[in-house]
Parts: C-alpha cells; structure tokens; sequence
C-alpha cells in the first residue's frame, strides 16, 4: 500500500497525557467516507464526459484501488 492511509491515522489519533488513543470507528469512517468520496466524484465524471456510465462500478472500483494501493500491488 501507499502511504495515504496515514493521513486517516494521524486524523483519528487523540495525542494525551496516558498515550495516544486511536479512534477505531473514525478510523474506519473515514476510509469509507474517502472510499464514497471517490465513487461520487468518478460517477459525475462518467454522467457528464462518458457514454459508458454502466462501467460506473467497476471504474469506482479502480479509482479506490488506484487511490489505497501503489501500482505494483494491483
């Protein structure tokens, strides 16, 4: 994987006194909320710029790949 996912870690991590708590749930709210995120935005572009909006899942699909993984790993 890349290092995207590092950022969603250091947004759900709550430095304290007693240790760093890392927030699970937002955690993983968050990477589904980018993983939404991409879907939403790859689909306005296939409505407006492609004839072939049927292909929208599986090109959403990739995108969110593309986004969580590096290229050799697909």
């Amino acid at each position: 994987m890349n290092n995207r996912w590092k950022e969603f870690v250091v947004d759900c991590s709550d430095p304290r006194l007693d240790g760093v708590r890392f927030d699970r749930e937002k955690f993983a709210s968050a990477i589904v909320d980018k993983c939404i995120s991409l879907c939403e935005d790859q689909g306005v572009f296939l409505l407006r710029f492609s004839q072939f909006g049927s292909n929208a899942a599986y090109d959403c699909a990739d995108v969110i790949k593309s986004y969580f993984y590096d290229k050799e790993e697909k």
